[in-house]
């Protein structure tokens, strides 16, 4: 009788390995694009549960024909996609395909509209409007005019950027990008460009002056500054410092400084301004407030 239900037991496990081997192969897709994806090639990797087995794939409508693992696509268009594969072993075939879906987009977003920046001392504000298609952007800043790569300072999905510490004595300039789903860059992108002479109202950068006439310094207010120091190159050479209460500084055309006379005579001059939080004569110089250049002719 024991062995009888032993033998009845081994039997009953036994079944379940001879109907997998009569039953169709089943293929399995392990690999293939991101849904969505920027890229018209598509590739696939997929295997079978038994061995010594073909496929057979399609794309969309196509035809099934026969396909090894991995499988590579190229040239198909924007849109909605289905690759199929299906197992064939010994004339029996997988009856339902085994799929894999996905969007091909390869048309870029466009640009951010509406770029605005808004700088004042030590702040920087960047606002811009996305598209529609728009998932995140990306942000990117130079410091330099001749800079090819800048550093990623960005990315999200918000509609603005701000900067807190601002660096207002250097160049700078930031590229907004924007990015599909599918991701996508917009052409481009919107460009902010902030000199090193923001805040310095006049004379603008490169503005002309007379020789032997006299012109005004002219700048932002810091807020909390008791007094700035105004210093003035021609050339290399630093011709003039000075340490106006207000925000802005008359230029005399001809002035005395540490006993040498000088004029306004033809010739770049670059100026730089920094303020003071405590009044005279103590001295608590915050970080500049911006440098700017004239020529006098």
């Amino acid at each position: 009788m024991r062995r009888a239900l032993l033998a009845a037991l081994l039997i009953a496990a036994a079944l379940p390995a001879f109907a997998a081997a009569d039953s169709p192969p089943l293929a399995t897709i392990s690999a293939g694009p991101p849904d969505p994806s920027s890229s018209s090639t598509a590739s696939f990797m997929f295997s079978a549960d038994q061995n010594d087995v073909q496929f057979a794939c399609a794309l969309d409508q196509e035809p099934f024909r026969g396909c090894i693992s991995p499988l590579t696509r190229t040239g198909i268009p924007d849109g909605r996609h289905t690759f199929y594969v299906v197992a064939i072993k010994d004339h029996k075939r997988q009856q339902v395909p085994s799929y894999w879906t996905w969007t091909v987009d390869t048309t870029p977003p466009p640009a951010v509209a509406s770029p605005q920046s808004a700088v004042s001392y030590r702040r920087l504000a960047l606002t811009w409007t996305p598209s529609v298609d728009t998932d995140h952007v990306v942000i990117f800043r130079f410091t330099s005019e001749k800079q090819v790569t800048g550093a990623q300072v960005y990315s999200g999905s918000a509609h603005r950027y701000r900067e807190r510490k601002f660096d207002n004595g250097h160049y700078h300039r930031y590229t907004v990008v924007s990015y599909d789903k599918a991701g996508n860059a917009s052409p481009g992108g919107a460009v902010f460009v902030v000199p090193p002479s923001a805040l310095l109202t006049s004379p603008r950068e490169g503005a002309a002056v007379k020789a032997r006439s006299a012109t005004t310094l002219r700048w932002r207010r810091v807020a909390g500054a008791r007094y700035y120091n105004v210093q003035l190159f021609r050339g290399s050479h630093k011709v003039l410092s000075a340490w106006p209460v207000g925000s802005r500084l008359h230029l005399s055309s001809a002035w005395t400084y540490q006993r040498h006379h000088f004029r306004l005579k033809r010739g770049t001059y670059t100026w730089y301004v920094w303020p003071s939080m405590k009044p005279l004569p103590q001295v608590a110089y915050g970080p500049i407030v911006g440098r700017s250049s004239f020529v006098v002719r």
